[in-house]
């Protein structure tokens, strides 16, 4: 059977003299390892904030001594980007395609002249007195970006025909008969059905009840644009003579301007009240 060895007893000053170095070992290792900690987190921050500055703060141009940030000149290109694809029709996820790479690098200078352009016109708003309030452009905001829900009736007339006056006159009256009948009961869905299908020359709205979908600023001929504008929600208008012919237009929906607009339906023919751009989308004609 093994004999115990007793270990020695420290005294009391040894072990005092061994907890002081332990205490010392401790302080040391917190000290080392709060320095690396600090160090990390102090290098962390400053490229983070170098990072944020070159995004946002870096002076993006100075005009008169005014700098314009980084950022700003990021909105206005992400701006006139999002244009180009929705114009030229470049489908989702083809943003990066190397065959669009020169003609997005172009929109790098054109953002930094709109914003120049920008401040001039802001400082000559500024020597004439001109104050626009942020309700005014709210409202400019929503009369560019917010999109109304239309249908409408189209007679034509010939403009090739002999007696030009006398054909516009029979489309007219033709039209203003459809509205009579239509504000007797503006809201009646089989109504519309039926006269739009025995009347309309809008082969492609004629057959669902006039319908022309979700629309925007700029997607319709400008008389029948404003016309709707000044439309109340399900007011039949008076006959509105564009190039196509006389419309009958109820405005049936509006809605704000959001991040994202809706998918547009509309089913106007190219030979009543909008065309197709060479991009695919629907421009005023």
């Amino acid at each position: 059977m093994a004999r115990r060895i007793p270990l020695p007893r420290l005294t009391r000053r040894q072990r005092t003299a061994r907890w002081q170095r332990e205490r010392r070992q401790q302080a040391v290792i917190v000290t080392v390892f709060s320095a690396v900690l600090f160090f990390v987190l102090g290098l962390v921050s400053w490229a983070a904030s170098n990072s944020y500055y070159q995004n946002n703060l870096k002076p993006a141009m100075t005009f008169d001594g005014k700098v314009v940030p980084m950022r700003d000149w990021t909105t206005e290109r992400k701006y006139q980007l999002a244009r180009f694809y929705v114009e030229f029709g470049v489908p989702p996820g083809y943003e990066n395609d190397p065959q669009i790479a020169e003609q997005k690098a172009s929109y790098d200078r054109s953002a930094l002249d709109t914003l120049e352009e920008y401040a001039i016109l802001e400082d000559q708003a500024r020597a004439d007195g001109v104050i626009v309030t942020s309700d005014a452009v709210e409202a400019r905001y929503q009369d560019d970006f917010g999109q109304f829900r239309s249908r409408h009736i189209l007679i034509t007339f010939d403009t090739a025909a002999a007696d030009k006056a006398l054909d516009e006159a029979n489309a007219l009256a033709k039209a203003t008969a459809i509205r009579d009948q239509l504000r007797q009961d503006p809201n009646n869905q089989e109504l519309w059905n039926q006269l739009a299908k025995d009347n309309s020359q809008d082969p492609g709205s004629a057959n669902s009840g006039g319908e022309l979908g979700w629309v925007g600023k700029g997607q319709f001929v400008k008389p029948f644009e404003d016309a709707a504008k000044a439309l109340a929600i399900g007011e039949v208008s008076d006959p509105v003579k564009s190039d196509f012919g006389y419309h009958i237009i109820q405005v049936e929906e509006r809605s704000r301007a959001a991040s994202a607009w809706p998918t547009s339906s509309v089913t106007c023919s190219t030979t009543s009240c909008a065309t197709s751009s060479p991009s695919g989308s629907r421009i005023a004609a």
